[in-house]
C-alpha cells in the first residue's frame, strides 16, 4: 500500500469513526482498524484499490443496521484468518472470547460457487450452523455479501452471473428472514442488474424517472397523507416514502404475468404512531378519506411475522399521484425492528430484557435439529426453500390459535402443523365455514378445521400437495410404516358438492342431485345434466366426452344470475386492537365492495357505519351473523329500507 492510498484509507477510517455515537467502544474499534490494515497491507482487490477498503466498508454497514462494538470489531477482521497467516488465538488474545467466536463463525463459511452446487450448499449448512452459536455471524455476512455486490462490476461475467445468482435464491431470503428489509431490496436490485439486464434496463426505461424524480412523487404523496392526519389533530405523527425497488416490480410481471402499466402500487408510505391503539385509528381514518383496496389488507401487528416484523398493510388510491400506494402504519418500536431485524435487539435494548427474542431466531434453532435428523443434500435444499425463502401466511384453527405457513401452503400444510396424527388422517376441511379439499391453498386469516378419517392413509400424491418440511417429514415417515402400497385405492374427490350446487339453476325437479366422478366442474364453465336409470341427476362439464355420447337423456344447466343489494350496516362497539382489520376482512370473505366505512369514536368505543354491494340470498343475514358474533360487537342493525 503507497503513502497517497495509505493516508486516504486513515482518512476514510476517521470520517467513518466520527459518525459513530457514545455507544461504540471507539478505542476497541481503532485498535481492530489498524491491525486489520497492517494484516492486509499488501493485498489489493480486483478493482486495484487496497483490501482492507471491503472489510472498513463492511463495518460501515454492520455500524449503519446497529449491530454493537463486538459485531463492527468482527467484521473489521472477518478476512484476516482466511487471507492472511494470521490465527485465531491471536484473534482471541487481543479482542477476546466473543470476537473470536464470530470471526471463526465467518471464516467457517467458504465463499459460494467454487466447486458446484454441492458445495454451495455445505457452504449453506456452515452459515446456518455457525449462525445458530450467534446470529450476528449471519447479520455480518449479509453486510459482507453486499458490499461484494456493490462492487461486482470489476469482475468477470460469468463470475458476476453466478454470485448475483446465489445472492438473490440465498443471500436477500435470509436477509428477509432475519428482518433486514433494507438489505434485501438492495440485494435483490443489484442481483437482478447482473441476472437479467435486459429486464432492469426495461423497467428503468418504463419508469422513465431518475431516483430523485421518483422520490418527489412520492414526497407528493405524503403530504397527501399528512394534510389528511393534520386536520383530524394528528399533526405529530411521522410520514416517510419511497419509491418500491426494481425487483418487486420485476416480480409482479414475471410471477402475476402483469404487464408493466397494468402494476399501479410502485410508491410505498409508512406511517409512524405513537402507540398501537393510533395505528389502527389512522387505518380508519384514511380508509375514510381514500378509496381502499379491502383485499390489499393485512395485520401484522395481531399476527407478527417470524421475524418479529410488525405493521398494518393497506392500498389506498392517491388523488395526488392519481396512483395506488401502499401504506404500512406502525409504531416506533415496530419500525426500529422493521429496519434492523435482529439487529435492533443490540442496538436498543439488551437481549436479557427481550423475552421473544429467542422466538424471533426459532427459525434457526429449529434448523439445528433438521441438521441432525437430514444430511441429504437435495432434501435439505427443499426444507430451506419452503420454509425459510417463502412468505408467511396466518392461518387460524376454530379456537383462534394462530399457524404460520409459507405462502402457497395448503390445508393438508395445516393439517401436519397442528399434529402429525391429524396431518394422516386428513380427509377434507371447512375452511371459514365451507367443506373443501386438502389440497386447497390457503390465505391469510383463513380459519381451518380439519376433518379425518381413520382410514385414510398418506400417499406419495400427497408429497406433491405440501409445501412445509414439517408435512414433507411426516408424509415420508407414514409412508415409511407402510408395508406396501394399495395402487387401487380410489382417488380422493376433489369437488365439494356443497360449494358448487347451490349456484347452478335448473337442478330444483331431482331429488338427487350430484357431480360425475368423470371431469371436473369448476364455477363459470359451460354444463350438461344428465338423467340417469335411478333418476337422479348427474352434472358434467358440458365438454366431457361421456356427457356427449350417453343414451339418457340430458339438457344444458345454467349458473344462477347473481344479483346485488345495496344495503347498509350499522355496530355499535366496544374498541379493541384489530377491531377494523377483523371486520374488512369479513368484508372480504364475502367479497363484497363497500362505498363507505365512516366510524365515530373508534379509538375507545362508538359506531360503525358500513354501505356496501352483497350478494342476494342468505348472504346478508350470513355477514349479519359474523358481525354480531365478533367478541366487540355490542349491537349490529341492517337498514330496512334499502332492501327492495
Amino acid at each position: 500500500m503507497g503513502d497517497l492510498e495509505l493516508k486516504q484509507v486513515n482518512e476514510t477510517f476517521e470520517s467513518f469513526l466520527s459518525t459513530l455515537g457514545r455507544e461504540y467502544n471507539h478505542e476497541s474499534i481503532r485498535s481492530a482498524f489498524e491491525f486489520a490494515k497492517k494484516a492486509h497491507m499488501y493485498q489489493h482487490r480486483k478493482s486495484g484499490e487496497p483490501f482492507v477498503y471491503h472489510p472498513l466498508e463492511v463495518a460501515k454497514i454492520v455500524a449503519k443496521i446497529g449491530l454493537d462494538t463486538t459485531s463492527v470489531v468482527a467484521a473489521l477482521l472477518h478476512d484476516i484468518v482466511e487471507d492472511t497467516p494470521t490465527e485465531l488465538k491471536e484473534i482471541r488474545t487481543k479482542f477476546g472470547d466473543e470476537v473470536e467466536l464470530l470471526v471463526e463463525g465467518l471464516t467457517k463459511i467458504q465463499v459460494f460457487g467454487e466447486q458446484g452446487k454441492d458445495k454451495d450448499i455445505e457452504s449453506l449448512r456452515k452459515i446456518l450452523l455457525a449462525s445458530a452459536k450467534d446470529v450476528r455471524i449471519l447479520i455480518i455476512k449479509l453486510c459482507d455479501r453486499l458490499h461484494n455486490m456493490r462492487t461486482l462490476g470489476t469482475l468477470d461475467a460469468d463470475r458476476r452471473f453466478r454470485i448475483s445468482a446465489e445472492t438473490l435464491h440465498i443471500y436477500a431470503p435470509i436477509a428477509q428472514k432475519v428482518g433486514l428489509y433494507s438489505l434485501k431490496w438492495e440485494l435483490e436490485d443489484l442481483s437482478l442488474k447482473y441476472q437479467n439486464p435486459e429486464m432492469y434496463a426495461f423497467i428503468k426505461e418504463k419508469l422513465g424517472l431518475s431516483r430523485s424524480e421518483r422520490e418527489n412523487i412520492v414526497l407528493q404523496a405524503v403530504e397527501e397523507i399528512k394534510s389528511i392526519l393534520e386536520a383530524n389533530g394528528l399533526s405529530e405523527v411521522l410520514v416517510l416514502g419511497r419509491p418500491k425497488n426494481f425487483f418487486s416490480i420485476y416480480k409482479k410481471i414475471k410471477e402475476k404475468a402483469k404487464a408493466f402499466e397494468e402494476i399501479h402500487d410502485l410508491y410505498a408510505i409508512r406511517i409512524i404512531a405513537k402507540e398501537v391503539g393510533q395505528c389502527y385509528s389512522i387505518l380508519g381514518l384514511l380508509h375514510e378519506h381514500l378509496q381502499a383496496f379491502p383485499d390489499r389488507l393485512k395485520d401484522y401487528i395481531a399476527n407478527p411475522k417470524a421475524n418479529g416484523y410488525q405493521s398494518l398493510h393497506t392500498v389506498l388510491y392517491s388523488r395526488k399521484i392519481k396512483s395506488p400506494i401502499e401504506v404500512q402504519i406502525r409504531t416506533e418500536e415496530m419500525h426500529k425492528v422493521a429496519e434492523f431485524g435482529l439487529a435492533a435487539h443490540w442496538k436498543y435494548k439488551t437481549l436479557g430484557e427481550d423475552k421473544k427474542f429467542e422466538e424471533k431466531i426459532a427459525w434457526l434453532r429449529e434448523f439445528l435439529q433438521w441438521e441432525k435428523e437430514h444430511h441429504d443434500n437435495t432434501e435439505f435444499m427443499n426444507l430451506l426453500k419452503f420454509n425459510f425463502f417463502e412468505n408467511e401466511i396466518f392461518v387460524f384453527t376454530p379456537k383462534n390459535d394462530v399457524h404460520i405457513l409459507p405462502e402457497s401452503a395448503t390445508v393438508l400444510d395445516f393439517a401436519y402443523a397442528v399434529h402429525s396424527e391429524v396431518g394422516n388422517a386428513a380427509q377434507k376441511a371447512k375452511v371459514n365455514g365451507l367443506l373443501t379439499t386438502i389440497d386447497r391453498e390457503l390465505r391469510s386469516g383463513d380459519v381451518v378445521q380439519i376433518v379425518t378419517n381413520m382410514k385414510v392413509r398418506p400417499t406419495e400424491k400427497w408429497l406433491s400437495l405440501v409445501k412445509t418440511s414439517r408435512a414433507r417429514i411426516a408424509i415420508k415417515s407414514a409412508l415409511q410404516l407402510k408395508s406396501s402400497m394399495n395402487p387401487n385405492k380410489k382417488k380422493e374427490d376433489n369437488i365439494s358438492p356443497e360449494l358448487l350446487l347451490s349456484q347452478i339453476a335448473g337442478t330444483e325437479n331431482y331429488k338427487k342431485v350430484r357431480f360425475a366422478g368423470c371431469c371436473r366442474v369448476e364455477p363459470g364453465c359451460q354444463l350438461t345434466g344428465v338423467v340417469l336409470k335411478t333418476g337422479e341427476l348427474a352434472i358434467h362439464d358440458a365438454g366431457c366426452e361421456n356427457a356427449k355420447y350417453t343414451p339418457n337423456k340430458k339438457f344444458p344447466l345454467q349458473w344462477r344470475e347473481i344479483k346485488n343489494k345495496e344495503i347498509s350496516i350499522y355496530i355499535h362497539l366496544k374498541y379493541r386492537h384489530g377491531l377494523i382489520v377483523d371486520i374488512m376482512s369479513l368484508l372480504t370473505e364475502f367479497n363484497v365492495s363497500f362505498s363507505k366505512l365512516n366510524t365515530k369514536r373508534i379509538s375507545r368505543e362508538g359506531d360503525v357505519r358500513i354501505e356496501l354491494s352483497l350478494e342476494d340470498g342468505p348472504f346478508v343475514e350470513n355477514l349479519v351473523s359474523k358481525l354480531r358474533a365478533l367478541d366487540a360487537a355490542v349491537s349490529v342493525k341492517v337498514s330496512r329500507g334499502l332492501f327492495g
